[in-house]
């Protein structure tokens, strides 16, 4: 993989490298499919288990979030058949922005592997708010 000068042989070192803290709480936004028709992956399947007070565990992948709550509904699989994690990342945390690296109008925030800890569902609107845990 290469940025600029600089080749990595894993995304964890690309990450160490090129990631940055947070210096303020934000809520990052994460569309997901619970249609497996449209995404047979176990993450959509996994999602429609979704409760209150309940932890998705995300394991060791990393997950691209956006700023925008638009941006996430696109990647949701729409059809009414979503939710749209609304994460809440403390400042602190280490995330690779990569509105740095595309041209302007892109919306991707890159978060480490983690946790969420899902707080509240609202099933009229499919957000889902959550707590990001960090590994």
């Amino acid at each position: 993989m290469q940025f600029g000068n600089k080749k990595k042989q894993s995304l964890d070192e690309v990450f160490d490298d090129l990631g940055t803290v947070l210096d303020h709480d934000v809520y990052l936004y994460r569309g997901v499919c619970v249609r497996p028709d449209l995404n047979a992956s176990k993450q959509c399947n996994f999602l429609n288990s979704i409760v209150e007070g309940g932890i998705i565990d995300n394991g060791t992948n990393y997950n691209a979030t956006a700023t925008n709550i638009n941006k996430s509904y696109d990647f949701s699989g729409g059809f009414g058949q979503y939710y749209v994690l609304k994460i809440k990342v403390p400042k602190g945390t280490k995330v690779m922005d990569m509105r740095h690296y595309y041209k302007s109008g892109f919306d991707e925030i890159v978060l480490p592997p983690c946790k969420y800890k899902v707080n509240h569902i609202d099933y009229a609107t499919g957000i889902v708010d959550c707590d990001f845990i960090p590994n």
